[in-house]
């Protein structure tokens, strides 16, 4: 399964998870057990799950040591803290991006105005094409 693209009907929909979900930050408690809400409350958010996965002996198991098995339990209780406290910083990024590629987008636009509107040879046309090509990745 891939990720999916931000566009910004996803990143809306994220927004709207963050915003019902219970308020961060959250932090990794119990030596990867547990992801709590970090306040005096210290609401439990989830608790990780999969020992018998990641030490079983069987089919699909991974047959980890126990050593192992803590390393990977507490890196997925980090994440997902991590991910949680990030989150309006990283929505903020996403849509922060769209609006400067948007910005880009006009400028682009009338950059080639600039470039068609005005005789080849003079400053305005050559800053434009320089600044288009640029833009391209090709200067």
């Amino acid at each position: 399964m891939s990720a999916p693209k931000l566009t910004a009907e996803v990143i809306a929909e994220l927004r709207k998870l963050e915003q019902e979900a219970t308020s961060g930050p959250w932090r990794n408690e119990g030596k990867g057990l547990q992801v709590r809400k970090a306040d005096a409350s210290m609401m439990n958010i989830c608790d990780i799950r999969g020992w018998g996965y990641l030490t079983g002996k069987g089919h699909f198991a991974l047959g980890l040591d126990d050593e192992e098995a803590r390393v990977v339990q507490n890196a997925n209780a980090e994440l997902i803290a991590a991910l949680r406290n990030a989150a309006p910083s990283l929505l903020d990024a996403a849509e922060e991006r769209d609006r400067l590629r948007d910005e880009c987008e006009r400028l682009r636009e009338a950059l080639a105005e600039i470039a068609s509107t005005y005789p080849r040879g003079t400053s305005a046309n050559r800053v434009a094409r320089e600044a288009l090509a640029k833009g391209d990745g090709d200067g």
